[in-house]
């Protein structure tokens, strides 16, 4: 009677370069899918589509209770889009690599990273008149001065300056700024669907 040495098939199994090419077919498209369900999300959340209306944009993200818009507030350049560099980011610097592949028992491990460039995002989408805070993740937790905002068409010395939102010296305002999920939440969704720990 022959006996069946399955440590020895399992090993074939995980040394076979066709297994392991097919495999990580499977795995990468399991991944693009996810990535670019996030790039999706991303470039339709309100917050996004607030961002990307520029100085006339209505408040549809719900932050600023509907007064005003984002990009006047934060203060964005009129004319420029900065969501765009956070999709060239998701897009060009969210990568997936093998790190280990093992025989456990009656399978073949394959072990993935996926690499989020958070500190790129950070560095990326500073405030534009303050240092070390991103507007990109400020949005979930909260971005002071809101009670000073004042909207409106205004004329701008500084052509760079959105020219549709000013700060006043004194508060006018008896809201505060509400947060919303973004950028954490997206991310998160997508860690989930590609299975990532």
């Amino acid at each position: 009677m022959a006996t069946i040495n399955k440590a020895s098939i399992m090993q074939k199994i995980a040394n076979s370069v066709s297994i392991e090419s097919e495999m990580h077919k499977r795995i990468y498209a399991r991944f693009q899918e996810s990535k670019d369900k996030l790039i999706e999300e991303f470039e339709s959340h309100p917050v996004t589509v607030e961002i990307k209306g520029g100085i006339d944009a209505i408040n549809s993200s719900g932050t600023l209770g509907g007064y005003g818009n984002l990009f006047t507030y934060i203060g964005f350049p009129d004319g420029s889009d900065p969501t765009e560099i956070v999709k060239e980011i998701l897009e060009s610097e969210i990568v997936l690599f093998k790190v280990n592949k093992s025989v456990v028992g009656e399978r073949v491990k394959y072990q993935y990273r996926v690499i989020i460039p958070e500190k790129t995002l950070r560095d990326e989408t500073s405030m534009p008149f303050e240092t070390g805070n991103s507007w990109l993740y400020d949005i979930e937790t909260g971005i002071s001065g809101f009670s000073n905002y004042v909207y409106g068409r205004f004329k701008s010395p500084d052509p760079s300056r959105s020219g549709g939102g000013i700060q006043s010296k004194y508060p006018h305002l008896g809201a505060t700024f509400i947060p919303v999920p973004y950028i954490r939440d997206l991310i998160s969704k997508f860690t989930e669907r590609v299975g990532a720990r």
